[in-house]
């Protein structure tokens, strides 16, 4: 696969923003999460992805063909890999960690929240149940319970672990914690500068304190199902994030 990478125009931005603000309709406390990565366009991706330095990866034709509303669902994916911390926390996993099933993990703890609110994505996305798992379990649980399968446990025949299409074995890129993409740009590169660790912890807790904001004025929509924010080994209930569903109006 080849994949180029380039300034988005004026047209692409316009449409990233729609986007975007779907996304936000979403999720809102990632409001600011969301327009603290780095947007880039990358021909022939076949999907979206981020890297370790917050930059989003946007396929130009994906993003007109999934149009708005899909993309805006797909964007709360990817920003979930970020807030989430899947690189650090693949990290923790020793430098023999298996980035496909981590990816995998990851993904299904993102999908199992994000269908359960109702959030749209692409057909085909992988869910617990399709690797017969148990839903509401951390990226970390799951990705024990994966070690443990063959492949034909799995059913992975025709599995998407890429949060909606695409034929690189990237995943999401290495902000889902895989290895950084041939296609990756560099931390410094001038047209889209890394976020640095400080700023990327501060964006998490910014969006911790805004879920908290939330709960506290919607305690009766506060469920359990939180994911990890910030730190490695922080469990669902430390620096969290909830689902989407867990803060709709009554």
């Amino acid at each position: 696969m080849s994949v180029s990478v380039r300034v988005l125009n004026a047209d692409e931005a316009r449409l990233l923003t729609a986007a975007r603000l779907v996304a936000v309709e979403h999720a809102p406390y990632l409001a600011h999460a969301l327009f603290s990565t780095q947007p880039v366009a990358a021909e022939g991706l076949g999907t979206f992805a981020v890297d370790r330095g917050w930059r989003l990866y946007v396929d130009p034709a994906t993003l007109v063909g999934w149009g708005p509303a899909l993309a805006g669902g797909v964007l709360v994916h990817e920003i979930g890999h970020l807030v989430r911390a899947h690189a650090e926390r693949a990290d923790a996993l020793g430098a023999d960690y298996d980035h496909h099933l981590w990816n995998l993990a990851a993904d299904i703890s993102i999908h199992d929240d994000l269908l359960a609110a109702g959030v749209p994505l692409p057909d085909g996305v992988v869910t617990p149940a399709a690797l017969g798992l148990a839903e509401g379990g951390i990226e970390e649980v799951y990705y024990a319970a994966l070690s443990q399968q063959t492949s034909s446990d799995m059913r992975l025949d025709g599995v998407d672990d890429r949060g909606g299409g695409g034929d690189d074995d990237c995943g999401c890129g290495s902000g889902a914690g895989a290895p950084p993409a041939s296609w990756e740009l560099p931390a410094d590169d001038p047209s889209a500068p890394a976020v640095g660790p400080a700023d990327a912890s501060m964006t998490r807790r910014r969006v911790a304190q805004a879920v908290r904001a939330r709960r506290e004025r919607q305690p009766w929509e506060v469920a359990s199902r939180l994911a990890a924010l910030g730190r490695p080994d922080a469990g669902r209930s430390d620096l969290e994030m909830a689902s989407p569903d867990r803060y709709r109006s009554p």
